[in-house]
């Protein structure tokens, strides 16, 4: 009951404003946003987008805002493309699947037992030598289709 007594004795217009506590510390307030500064920051952020645009189309060529990619030759195999791939405690006909998917080849001479076999493995390289891998790793003899 004391805090209410003191702040009913000592209230007085203004005591509690968050403006007059900044200016008492010799704080001063942001800059109020009025509808010509909005306006103006608007304009702005629009003449600072229409220059990176320009820039851009500039830079990279009209009608184009990312350069052309580079054409792999058709001479190259994808089974010869180099990939990272990870398998954890997969399952042989996962680990196939994954295979296939990832360096776009087709595998055949898959075991009878395939689901058996376990690997956990990172590699980087292309799919020939991945196979290669695998057939030593488990003594089998898995083939890339052409």
């Amino acid at each position: 009951m004391k805090g209410v007594t003191f702040v009913t004795r000592h209230y007085r217009e203004g005591a509690f404003s968050v403006k007059n506590g900044w200016q008492r510390l010799g704080i001063e307030l942001p800059v109020r946003w009025t509808p010509l500064r909005i306006a103006a920051g608007i304009a702005a952020v629009i003449a600072i987008g229409a220059t990176a645009a320009m820039v851009t189309v500039r830079y990279f060529g009209e009608g184009s805002v990312h350069p052309d990619p580079v054409a792999i030759p058709a001479a190259v195999s994808p089974r010869n493309i180099v990939r990272a791939i990870d398998f954890d405690d997969a399952a042989l006909p996962a680990v196939l699947e994954e295979i296939r998917n990832v360096y776009g080849v087709e595998i055949t001479n898959e075991p009878a037992d395939a689901a058996s076999y376990r690997l956990s493995l990172h590699y980087e390289g292309n799919a020939d030598d991945l196979i290669a891998t695998i057939n030593d790793i488990f003594d089998i003899e898995l083939i890339i289709v052409e």
